[in-house]
């Protein structure tokens, strides 16, 4: 929806009616008939309504366009998240797997993909001004140039009324642009999306830390069935010791050494 459009149709329509109501009262002081006045009054109220339901008819569309780009871009969001961690777990040969739909990633995502549309919007802004600010300066160019041509034709003697007159409202035309300039950037200058990033660079520093802590998470819990494991088996190596040769077997740690590597880390605790 075009926002501005709307405002100015609206701006105009309120203008008409302050006209008009000074007429009618005009009307009443001088006696004469308000009927043609107070129609189009009413007329010009019903165009207010009209444009009052056009631009809220566009508002609900641009909110549904809204809420569609962040429901779809949410959900790629989260998917591309949740790939990504399951394939790294995949690398890791850790078996556990991040659902599809989790909501530790789906509800990050979400705000995410809002916070990327309110940023995306302020840039859509910023373009828009800057395409402003570039057709003015362009026009402004333009006009400069025709200055200078005919300038350089005065010069060589081909210089005509029409074009002195030209010149003078060339003149006129450039000031009344540099103003208009000026407006443009300042419009340009006031749109900042410094908060819009901010947010999207945090949430997105939230994304990677709830990635990585699942990611550690589920590799610490893989470490910890495969020492369940190893000791389950430890202990079976003992009892099966025992049965069989009771003269060998004293403690679990006479029938399990661990390698080298395992017992260095058991000793140091670091890896080699």
């Amino acid at each position: 929806m075009n926002t501005a459009a709307h405002e100015e149709v609206i701006a105009s329509i309120n203008g008409e009616i302050g006209e008009t109501n000074a007429l009618i009262n005009a009307a009443l002081v001088a006696g004469t008939s308000t009927e043609k006045l107070r129609k189009r009054l009413a007329a010009l109220h019903s165009d207010l309504k009209a444009a009052h339901d056009r631009e809220a008819a566009g508002i609900a569309e641009d909110r549904a366009k809204d809420e569609a780009f962040v429901l779809a871009s949410g959900g790629e969001i989260a998917a591309s998240a949740i790939a990504s961690i399951n394939a790294e777990l995949e690398a890791l040969a850790v078996p556990y797997r991040v659902s599809h739909g989790d909501e530790r990633f789906a509800s990050l995502a979400h705000q995410l993909a809002r916070s990327l549309r309110a940023l995306q919007k302020v840039v859509e802004k910023v373009d828009a001004a800057r395409k402003s600010v570039d057709r003015i300066e362009a026009r402004i160019n333009e006009c400069a140039a025709r200055r200078s041509a005919i300038t350089a034709a005065r010069l060589e003697g081909r210089s005509n009324d029409r074009e002195a007159n030209e010149f003078v409202a060339l003149a006129a035309d450039i000031d009344a642009l540099n103003g208009l300039l000026f407006e443009a950037r300042a419009k340009l200058d006031r749109i900042d999306d410094k908060a819009e990033k901010a947010t999207v660079d945090t949430l997105r520093a939230e994304l990677r830390q709830v990635a990585s802590k699942v990611t550690i998470d589920a590799t610490r819990e893989h470490v910890a069935h495969i020492e369940f494991d190893l000791l389950q088996g430890i202990r079976k190596l003992y009892e099966t010791s025992r049965k069989h040769a009771p003269d060998r077997t004293s403690t679990p740690r006479s029938v399990y050494r661990p390698n080298d590597d395992l017992d260095f880390f058991f000793r140091t605790g670091a890896l080699r």
